[in-house]
């Protein structure tokens, strides 16, 4: 019997022994009269439908066979699937039932072993599917023995091959792992048809399997490549087990503990050494070849990698157009146009500038002006729509405003007037 049930027949038989009525006992605990009698009733009998016997007790014996021997031909904690069993059981033994009655069974039977995860190896085409994550916070000695800092580790791996590049970083912020996409991109000369990331906040906002939401500025990103995203699922290693593994390959084989490097340039180029020696060794499951000579082989499968100018973001959020169709950013006020009255847009702080997007469309950009706060940037485009509603006098006059805002801006900000 489940234990809230359990708990509930307690209470009941407590409360019969002090003398309470069933109307009482089920006002008290909030449910029907006829559950409290069913509960009396059947306190001290067997649950017959629990205990009634399986057409699959007969085979228990070969069961518990097939367990002891799948224990001793694997050294961890998966099992192979079930469907093993079943097929056994069928052409061995002569057992006429369901597959669903043998999943039933064991996970009635043998709890623990039904635990156990299975798993299958597979392999993706050249060209078609790369993995990548962070290996974070570790530390170092840049510059002296004393100075002891936290780096992290951005690895990169496509599947069919493993070739892969890792690059080092101080932080993990979005405008870094942008950067060490492009950098990462570069190195291999393209680009695969599906990147699987981490579950982390830089490239996913929701997890919902293929139909993940992605980070704004990430999508946009991948949008921009060509590359469709199918992030691994949270706290699941697994997932991306070929770039689990790399990572623990090179930092066996650099051994950072002990060594100094002069400064993270020195400390890339060793990795960068390190991960060359690794690929001429190592062999490629898919293949049966080194690394190095699958990567020859899969690298012309890759997509070319396109020529783009992106500005990596700083800030970001998403934010509501109010009623006055201005969106609140980064302390200002940005004017976009009447249209999108109402509507939740993505906003993005780069270098240089301030973007609005609404699904991935650019609707509106302004430069960004690092000391004004308070600040309503006022958009021609917005002032220009014939459906705005104001006089012609206004309508010029809002424009000479915001065609000089800037320049305005400007020569306050230098004393200039």
């Amino acid at each position: 019997m489940p234990p809230e049930k359990q708990l509930i027949t307690d209470l009941i038989t407590l409360m019969k022994q002090n003398g309470s009525t069933n109307c009482a006992i089920a006002r008290t605990l909030g449910v029907s009269e006829g559950t409290v009698r069913y509960r009396m009733k059947r306190k001290d009998k067997p649950d017959l439908r629990k205990n009634r016997p399986s057409g699959l007790d007969p085979y228990h014996d070969v069961i518990l066979s097939w367990i002891n021997r799948v224990d001793e031909d694997t050294d961890d904690r998966r099992r192979p699937p079930f469907k093993v069993l079943y097929t056994e059981l069928r052409c061995d033994h002569g057992y006429k039932g369901s597959y669903d009655s043998v999943c039933h069974y064991m996970r009635r039977h043998f709890p623990d072993f039904w635990k156990r995860r299975p798993f299958t190896r597979i392999e993706t085409p050249p060209g078609v599917l790369m993995q990548v994550d962070w290996k974070e916070s570790v530390p170092v000695c840049l510059g002296s023995a004393r100075n002891r800092v936290k780096v992290n580790f951005l690895l990169f791996q496509v599947s069919f091959s493993r070739k892969g590049v890792l690059l080092v970083f101080d932080d993990r912020r979005l405008d870094n792992f942008l950067a060490g996409h492009m950098e990462a991109f570069q190195r291999f000369g393209g680009v695969t048809e599906v990147i699987r990331s981490d579950c982390l906040r830089s490239a996913v906002t929701r997890y919902k399997g293929r139909e993940s939401q992605l980070n704004e500025g990430y999508k946009r990103f991948l949008n921009e490549l060509g590359i469709k995203a199918f992030p691994a699922r949270p706290a699941k290693g697994s997932d991306k087990g070929k770039v689990e593994r790399k990572i623990r390959s090179v930092m066996e084989r650099v051994y950072l503990s002990g060594k100094v490097f002069r400064d993270i340039s020195d400390l890339q180029a060793r990795i960068d050494r390190a991960m060359e020696e690794l690929e001429r060794e190592q062999r490629c499951g898919a293949t049966g070849l080194s690394i190095a000579d699958s990567w020859a082989y899969e690298r012309k499968y890759l997509k070319p990698l396109k020529r783009i100018q992106y500005d990596y973001p700083i800030h970001e959020r998403l934010a509501t157009v109010k009623r006055d169709c201005t969106v609140r950013f980064r302390n200002n006020y940005y004017q976009v146009e009447q249209r999108f009255m109402g509507r939740t847009v993505y906003c993005v702080q780069t270098r240089l500038h301030i973007k609005i997007y609404l699904q991935n469309e650019l609707i509106a950009q302004y430069p960004y002006l690092p000391q004004s706060k308070g600040m309503v940037m006022l958009s021609e485009k917005a002032l220009r729509d014939p459906e705005l509603i104001i006089s012609d006098w206004t309508r010029e006059k809002a424009l000479e405003v915001a065609c000089r805002q800037v320049e305005i801006y400007e020569q306050i900000s230098n004393g200039g007037f």
